[in-house]
């Protein structure tokens, strides 16, 4: 099945509840700088009904009223602190790239009065099958994951291979970050953080989610 992007808003009804619970939970750093920030142990481990509940609610936008499963889903509490004051610092944007690990993909922006322009595009790729971008990518992942894990880069370098790799992608659907909106799109659809700048202490929370094996239940 083809999971076409879609956006809702006002997904929670409790949604200061849900903030003030994440609150309360450790996050981790993820060792190799795959992602950005801290996330929370999955909810499958921690929060089995809040897992059930959302999954159900994510599933309606698709199927209405239909039973359906999954072999796997993946949903984690995630901050991201903003990388530098000014917003428009190479360091406060996400990097495009699509999710292998899974079927469906999204979250749940879950940060009051944050900048609205710190959503969710999707991007279409161009030529990523040519030698120059293969090689960008290499790249890309390595600046990244340096920068995600150590937070120490060359930043001439990774501005220039930052802007290397957008060169190959055209976006095509803007999300504003806008608080208990919940966005979904199919996980192999290119797309990135738009960025990560929030005033203030707080980070950007969110709530992201990753499910495999959907299928349709008696």
């Amino acid at each position: 099945m083809k999971y076409f992007s879609i956006s809702d808003d006002e997904f929670f009804s409790n949604p200061n509840e849900i903030v003030e619970y994440s609150n309360s939970l450790q996050k981790y750093p993820q060792a190799s700088g795959e992602w950005p920030g801290v996330r929370s142990n999955p909810l499958s481990v921690i929060n089995q009904d809040l897992n059930t509940s959302i999954l159900k609610k994510i599933f309606s936008c698709y199927f209405g009223n239909e039973f359906i499963s999954c072999e796997s889903s993946n949903i984690y509490f995630q901050e991201i602190q903003r990388f530098h004051e000014h917003k428009d610092d190479v360091r406060n944007k996400g990097w495009i790239h699509g999710d292998t690990n899974a079927e469906l993909s999204g979250l749940i922006y879950l940060s009051p009065n944050i900048d609205p322009d710190s959503g969710t595009s999707l991007f279409n790729g161009v030529d990523l099958d040519s030698e120059e971008a293969i090689k960008i990518s290499k790249e890309s992942t390595k600046a990244k994951e340096e920068f995600y894990k150590s937070g120490v880069f060359d930043w001439l370098s990774y501005s220039k291979i930052y802007n290397q790799h957008e060169n190959f992608f055209i976006e095509k659907t803007r999300f504003q970050n806008i608080y208990n909106r919940m966005i979904a799109y199919e996980a192999t659809e290119f797309h990135r953080a738009n960025n990560f700048h929030h005033e203030g202490s707080n980070n950007r929370l969110t709530l992201v989610f990753f499910i495999s094996g959907i299928e349709r239940t008696s």
